[in-house]
């Protein structure tokens, strides 16, 4: 049966775009610049944070000149209805993923506001919850100093959210998982300041503005069909590549567009090796993985390949990765993993991913949790 690809590749450039414009919002978020609202002053934002009370771990060293100050802003799940949505992952859930191995001067503090006047007990029940425990400090906000003086600069209407401080300063806020990695690197360097960050968040938004034309135009000098096009388009798309840098979501958008040409070219050898790269740059992001996992299911001809098969067990593991503090996800991901080990005819890795995902279900957890004779708190 003659297989006609360009309808495939449109609707993959499609998919992509599509991809584009619901997380445009999300991104274009990251790359907004920090409010204009008037620094606190050094001491007075350490004396806010010791006003509040300290929940769980309360912090061993004291807030120094130019640390970076993480505040992380968590609404538990037992608190029940609010104006916020309540988080189902662990406070500092995402933080977490972006902390260099050797963050000295990067302090990180859980930030849980008294949200409708419910008591701390119920707060405590939460963090009692290994799910959601953090080896983070966790603070009271029972004043709601600190969250006013963050929330003055935002209209927020949804959680998780993160503010980053220096020397009293907000250097960036916004979505906890969007916190740029480049902030963690400069942010903690004496002479970076406020100033420096709203420039490089707004040098991130102009960069996002020029990779999605740019990717609109490699899409249709693709679809000319002409080889002198076809060479602008190549050449355009390594240029775009090395203008997202490290940025894994806006590189991740590049990455498709090339991964809609690889199936345009039926070149599966090029689309195994481009898709491994991606996965291979970043272990543990759940984005990536996720998406590669679609793309690899939406192949339909190569579907039944083992190459695919194997690409989708490296992504269903970026999916684990990334998502270290959701049992329910990471489950699913393994019986994913273990369906494919069965397809492929390699029966011990199946059981093995298998037993990994019941072992990370919530009921073993119950059931463990019930034999050391605790009362589980699970959800």
């Amino acid at each position: 049966m003659k297989t006609h690809f360009l309808p495939l590749f449109m609707l993959a450039a499609f998919n992509a775009t599509t991809a584009l414009a619901a997380d445009a919002p999300a991104a274009s978020e990251q790359a907004e610049a920090a409010p204009s609202i008037p620094p606190i002053g050094f001491s007075n934002f350490v004396q806010a944070i010791k006003q509040g009370e300290w929940l769980a771990n309360a912090p061993a060293t004291e807030i120094g000149p130019n640390d970076l100050v993480i505040v992380d802003f968590w609404i538990p799940p037992t608190l029940g209805p609010s104006e916020f949505k309540a988080e189902k992952r662990g406070p500092a859930g995402n933080v977490k993923n972006f902390l260099p191995k050797d963050a000295r001067n990067i302090k990180t503090i859980v930030m849980v506001p008294p949200v409708n006047n419910l008591k701390k007990e119920r707060v405590l029940q939460s963090l009692a919850n290994p799910r959601h425990a953090t080896e983070f400090p966790v603070l009271w906000d029972g004043d709601l100093k600190l969250w006013q003086y963050i929330l003055q600069g935002e209209s927020l209407k949804s959680m998780p959210f993160a503010a980053v401080f220096k020397n009293g300063e907000l250097m960036w806020s916004g979505e906890s998982a969007h916190l740029p990695s480049w902030l963690l690197v400069e942010g903690v360097k004496e002479n970076f300041t406020a100033k420096d960050a709203q420039e490089r968040t707004q040098q991130d938004k102009e960069n996002f503005k020029t990779l999605m034309a740019n990717l609109s135009e490699v899409g249709k000098l693709i679809n000319t069909k002409k080889p002198e096009d076809r060479e602008k388009a190549m050449q355009l798309l390594e240029e775009t590549e090395k203008m997202a840098g490290d940025h894994a979501g806006m590189l991740m958008f590049a990455k498709e567009t090339r991964f809609s040409i690889d199936c345009f070219d039926k070149n599966l050898e090029q689309f195994i090796k481009d898709t491994t790269e991606m996965l291979d740059k970043y272990p543990d992001d759940e984005y990536v993985g996720n998406r590669i996992m679609k793309w690899c299911s939406g192949t339909a001809e190569w579907i039944d390949k083992p190459e695919i098969k194997r690409v989708q067990i490296k992504a269903a593991q970026n999916m684990i990765n990334g998502k270290a503090d959701d049992s329910d996800y990471q489950q699913a991901c393994y019986m994913i993993q273990a369906r494919i080990y069965e397809d492929l005819g390699e029966k011990d890795k199946a059981i093995e991913a298998c037993t990994k995902g019941i072992q990370n279900s919530k009921e073993q957890k119950r059931l463990d949790a019930l034999k050391r004779g605790e009362t589980p708190v699970i959800y």
